[in-house]
C-alpha cells in the first residue's frame, strides 16, 4: 500500500493482518517504482492524492514499465465513485476501492480482486 498518511498505512494494515493479508506499506510517492520492483507485490493499493507524485501519474509509471506492468494497481481513496472510475479509465489501473473504514467492504473487495490470481 502506498499513501502519503501514516495513520491510513497503519490501520489499514492492520485491518488487512487480521483477515490474514500481509501489507507492505511506502508513505512517500517519489520512489514508487523502485518500491514495487524491489518487493514485486500480489497488487498495489496506491493512494490518488500524494504531494509530489499523484497516484495517477505514479499508476502511469507503473504500467507503462515492463516490469511492474502486470502488476494489478487499484487506486484506493476517499474520492468519489465517479471520479476513480475516470482515474482508472485515463491510466490504465485495475480498479479502485473507495476508502470507507468498513474493513469487511475492503476484504471482500480484495478477495474478489485477489482470489482468482491465487494459484
Amino acid at each position: 500500500m502506498i499513501d502519503d498518511s501514516d495513520l491510513e498505512l497503519k490501520w489499514t494494515q492492520r485491518a488487512l493482518q487480521l483477515h490474514g493479508y500481509e501489507l507492505l506499506t511506502f508513505n512517500r510517492s517519489i520512489g514508487i517504482q523502485a518500491f514495487v520492483l524491489a518487493h514485486s507485490p500480489s497488487l498495489v493499493l496506491l493512494d490518488v492524492n500524494m504531494p509530489a507524485l499523484n497516484g495517477e501519474m505514479a499508476c502511469h509509471f507503473l504500467k507503462n514499465n515492463p516490469d511492474t506492468r502486470d502488476i494489478p494497481v487499484l487506486f484506493y481513496s476517499s474520492l468519489p465513485a465517479e471520479k476513480l472510475a475516470e482515474l482508472v479509465a485515463s491510466c490504465g489501473a485495475d480498479g479502485f476501492i473507495v476508502k470507507d473504514h468498513d474493513v469487511q467492504a475492503l476484504v471482500t473487495q480484495l478477495n474478489r480482486i485477489v482470489s482468482p490470481q491465487l494459484p
